[in-house]
């Protein structure tokens, strides 16, 4: 095989660049829970969802709405308050389908203030977003965009 053979193949194969749907989320099942007063103790399992979803209530209380998309998630507020200080308060979404998650960054969409990357731990295929004294309002986001491992092939690929 030639080497131009051989690299159209690569680029048409279905991890290819061509199928982006290879890489984003869509069709993994989340588990999204609510920890507290650290990240292994859930307080409430809102469930299992599969990407697309939204509106799911993390809490149980109403006071809060996440969107699981293609290559974010989003939380909404419909309620003020502000999460008590502890080790970890705040919300644990973990990718059952998978474990490439590479990265997760705060999009610059997000109203919720003082939000910075120390919020986030990113390992595997977990995401924690510790919210531990964090003030919110209503009609407040926070915004994060997923980076997934899949994306360095594609980079690579095309260039």
């Amino acid at each position: 095989m030639t080497l131009l053979a051989g690299l159209a193949s690569a680029l048409s194969s279905p991890a290819g660049p061509q199928n982006d749907k290879a890489c984003d989320l869509r069709g993994d099942t989340f588990e999204v829970s609510f920890s507290y007063p650290d990240a292994s103790r859930t307080i409430h399992d809102a469930g299992r969802f599969t990407v697309p979803a939204s509106d799911i209530d993390p809490r149980g209380f109403g006071f809060a709405h996440i969107d699981l998309q293609d290559r974010a998630v989003i939380v909404r507020y419909t309620a003020s308050n502000t999460f008590e200080t502890a080790p970890f308060h705040g919300y644990v979404l973990k990718d059952l389908s998978r474990s490439d998650i590479r990265s997760v960054t705060i999009d610059g969409g997000t109203t919720v203030g003082g939000v910075t990357a120390s919020w986030l731990t990113v390992k595997g295929d977990t995401i924690a977003l510790n919210l531990a004294d964090v003030s919110y309002r209503v009609g407040d986001e926070i915004r994060l965009d997923i980076g997934l491992t899949c994306d360095r092939l594609l980079i690579s690929r095309s260039g």
